[in-house]
């Protein structure tokens, strides 16, 4: 370890630099740790939330995946789906095979599965540079960052979109850093990139080029772009995406291609203002820092000192790939006033390794050290946040009788505030402690915290808000004939027919003066795409379902569910005859 005692010295630590791992971390106990956090905070209650947003549009498209054998062209209702490639549907579609059915396990535990990857991948790449425990801070604060336990837990395409952009970007770098073959290094990244072009689209590419481009031009390293490894990965790239996008290509031509693609970027430029822009421009990295990356990134305030940034020392590569992989990529999120912040998670990774090195800066740090008391400072502040997160539940449940929309159950908020409890005393004990032990209770305790604040206050308040469009959907089944044919007239909201569970055939919307065919006795159609007053023919409305994210006194999106009446049956028999 003498060069860890030089380094020590050079830098000003009171402590040896930790070696770098040998490469075998996967054998560290703290790799397997995570994995057990990873498993705690997501597992539970995967399936407790009704299906919601936009988890049925992915799962439909799964659904009839495994109906119709098209495993290469996405399909809603029969029709061609153009919204994104297919990869996220092909992981629901498996698993809904090896489940089979396309429950709310299927569509949530890829995403599960994204988080541990994520989390793995932050861990193996923080061992180049930092401490066992350091690392495992990075990778806890990836898990337990306000949105990606949200996001974590859904059936949307972000969390394996992060994982194969994270992917690509610290896979690339952890091979130039371990001195991989160049083929290996360049194939391994490209694979990466190919696999979430076919989960989103051209973002991964853009992102990966952009950055790596940067960085070997800052670096003078640009010369490794022209070299025969790279070209070995654009080659594997082309391999991997082209499996699906040829087949596809050959399906729904260019036209179709281009829309599967360009469809969803295109709308985020339309219907904004200059108002738009402007506050999206001041609000949206405050979105990022003081929402999405709580309760961490108060961490990352250490790297407004001077002294601090000093003493980064043997990681500077590093916070240099990281920094260029933020502030390239940023301007794609920040300059697009309709951007959400989720759509900047590929990168949240790279925040948690800012704050492990963080961590690890501030453990190393001699007492006259100003940035060293950042570290017990932030687990005393988390442990006040946590008495209070107790209280304030045991408030609203108990004094304002259920008009807070964070009130929970009596039991469970008795439960919580005990919990919480607990939880701040372990990590006030921490604050305290300068062992290994100390860290990592401090570190544990508050990911604890956030996930039974996420999985359970706000899923509670979530399941109290949410529209159970099952239940509703299951009560419409039962009072529909057994062998009922529900046509559409245009298309139907995905959370019904996802619900539905049987495929409803979309018919054009009769002209004025006609009716529906004879044997199309039942219908629907969804309020966003029909109006009532376009049918002309008589029916009577058997079931209105609502498909709002949230109960509202008057629903904004629905399907209505109808029986065309007897006399417009007759008509449209004696006009087909």
């Amino acid at each position: 370890m003498t060069a860890g005692k030089t380094d020590a010295t050079s830098t000003g630590l009171d402590i040896n630099l930790p070696s770098v791992s040998s490469g075998r971390w996967w054998l560290e106990w703290e790799a397997a740790g995570l994995v057990v956090l990873v498993a705690c905070l997501f597992l539970p209650r995967l399936g407790f939330l009704n299906v919601r947003g936009e988890e049925s549009r992915r799962a439909q498209v799964a659904v009839e995946m495994i109906g119709d054998g098209d495993w290469i062209v996405p399909h809603q209702q029969g029709q061609l789906y153009f919204s994104r490639p297919p990869l996220q549907n092909w992981a629901i579609g498996l698993l809904g095979l090896l489940r089979e059915k396309v429950d709310r396990w299927a569509i949530r535990l890829p995403s599960v599965l994204a988080v541990l990857g994520v989390v793995l991948l932050v861990y193996a790449y923080a061992r180049l540079f930092l401490s066992r425990t350091a690392s495992l801070a990075a990778g806890v604060t990836f898990a337990s960052t306000a949105q990606v336990l949200e996001l974590g837990r859904l059936g949307e395409t972000d969390m394996m979109f992060t994982f194969f952009v994270t992917g690509s970007l610290l896979l690339w770098h952890y091979g130039r850093t371990r001195r991989w073959p160049a083929a290996c290094t360049w194939s391994v990244a490209y694979f990466m990139v190919a696999l979430g072009t076919l989960t989103k689209g051209p973002q991964a590419p853009v992102y990966f080029v952009a950055t790596v481009a940067v960085y070997l031009l800052i670096t003078r390293q640009w010369r490794d772009a022209l070299s025969w490894g790279h070209v070995v990965g654009i080659g594997v790239f082309l391999l991997v995406w082209g499996t699906w996008q040829v087949p596809y290509y050959l399906a729904v031509g260019f036209d179709g291609t281009l829309r599967i693609y360009g469809r969803n970027v295109a709308v985020r430029f339309t219907d904004t203002d200059w108002t738009d822009y402007v506050s999206h421009f001041f609000t949206y990295p405050l979105e990022i820092l003081l929402g999405c990356l709580l309760p961490w990134s108060y961490l990352l305030l250490a790297y407004s000192n001077r002294d601090f940034r000093r003493h980064i020392g043997t990681a500077r590569d590093h916070v240099k790939f990281f920094l260029v992989a933020i502030l390239v990529t940023f301007p794609s999120v920040w300059f697009v006033p309709t951007a959400r912040s989720r759509y900047f998670m590929p990168l949240y990774p790279c925040f948690a390794l800012f704050v492990g090195l963080a961590v690890e800066r501030c453990w190393q740090a001699d007492s006259s050290a100003r940035w060293r008391r950042i570290w017990p400072q932030y687990l005393g502040g988390m442990a006040v946040v946590m008495v209070g997160a107790g209280l304030v539940v045991l408030a609203v449940t108990f004094v304002d009788r259920w008009q807070s929309p964070f009130a929970q159950p009596a039991g469970f908020a008795v439960v919580y505030a005990l919990a919480v409890g607990v939880l701040a005393v372990a990590v006030a004990w921490s604050a305290r402690r300068a062992s290994q032990l100390g860290r990592v209770v401090g570190m544990i305790g508050v990911a604890a915290f956030m996930g039974m604040t996420v999985a359970g206050v706000l899923g509670n308040s979530l399941a109290r808000r949410s529209v159970d469009q099952s239940g509703m959907v299951a009560a419409l089944k039962q009072a529909l004939p057994a062998d009922v044919r529900l046509v559409s007239l245009g298309p139907v909201h995905h959370l019904f027919a996802y619900h539905y569970g049987k495929p409803i055939e979309v018919l054009p919307v009769p002209k004025p003066g006609q009716s529906l065919p004879p044997d199309c006795e039942y219908f629907c159609y969804y309020n966003c795409a029909l109006n009532e007053d376009d049918l002309t023919f008589s029916f009577e409305t058997l079931a209105v379902i609502p498909c709002d994210r949230f109960k509202k006194p008057e629903p904004s999106e629905w399907v209505v569910v109808c029986r065309q009446s007897a006399a417009s049956r007759e008509r449209a028999a004696s006009s087909s005859r």
